[in-house]
């Protein structure tokens, strides 16, 4: 997948801390449902897959440098997650990784970790590609 193009408000639960943060310069529009992350000055981007800072979820879509949009930054929420195999419910506890702002995957390589499956859905069970529930934390959050 690639980083979205449209406004895609993503499920949440647990949603407890939500952060503002300012827009890096090069890195708009970022739509609602993107996973973002950090740059070097503290500002949001689209999630890249070479990065380790991942910051949350965006709330809100941005298209202006500078603007300000709220993250999700520590909750869980609803992915549609690739694997290479079938998903299960041994699953739970596993890794997940981006590579943009909208491709979730059990991969390392080449992605960043952001959070843990802690529920795998039943119709998803059996599919290589499936919707989980992942306790994401952004990197001034994490314990992951």
């Amino acid at each position: 997948m690639t980083n979205l193009t449209v406004a895609t408000p993503r499920q949440y639960r647990g949603l407890d801390h939500r952060e503002r943060v300012t827009i890096d310069a090069g890195s708009v529009p970022i739509y609602a449902g993107a996973a973002v992350e950090e740059d070097g000055n503290g500002q949001a981007q689209n999630l890249t897959a070479a990065g380790t800072t991942f910051a949350g979820f965006a709330l809100m879509s941005a298209t202006a440098q500078f603007d300000r949009i709220e993250l999700a930054d520590k909750c869980e929420v609803r992915l549609s997650i690739a694997k290479g195999s079938a998903i299960s419910r041994t699953d739970v506890g596993a890794t997940v990784y981006a590579g943009d702002g909208n491709d979730f995957n059990l991969t390392s390589t080449s992605r960043q970790a952001i959070g843990k499956i802690v529920e795998v859905e039943l119709a998803s069970v059996g599919a290589n590609t499936g919707f989980c529930w992942v306790y994401c934390e952004g990197v001034q959050k994490r314990s992951i």
